[in-house]
């Protein structure tokens, strides 16, 4: 895949997101590269961007469902983290 093509696949991808979804992803940007913790994404999307936490939570499911966001397991806490590829589109 050329990096025209994948500009392309993330411009689609980037138009067929809700406001929330689009909201909450460029929210992660806040977020290490390793990921952070919901916790941490309520919090911070509760301050910065007004958004509840299911809220945040409905639009994580969808940025996974996406493979825009990766999910990793860290006991006792699920992180989430940008897929590199997403993170470079939003760069």
């Amino acid at each position: 895949m050329t990096n025209h093509d994948a500009e392309f696949n993330y411009q689609q991808a980037w138009q067929g997101l809700g406001e929330t979804e689009r909201r909450v992803l460029l929210l992660m940007l806040l977020a290490v590269d390793s990921g952070s913790d919901f916790e941490y994404l309520a919090a911070v999307g509760g301050q910065a961007d007004n958004l509840s936490p299911t809220e945040i939570r409905d639009a994580l499911e969808t940025l996974l469902s996406r493979n825009l966001v990766i999910s990793y397991d860290d006991p006792p806490h699920r992180h989430y983290a940008i897929h590199s590829r997403t993170r470079d589109f939003l760069h």
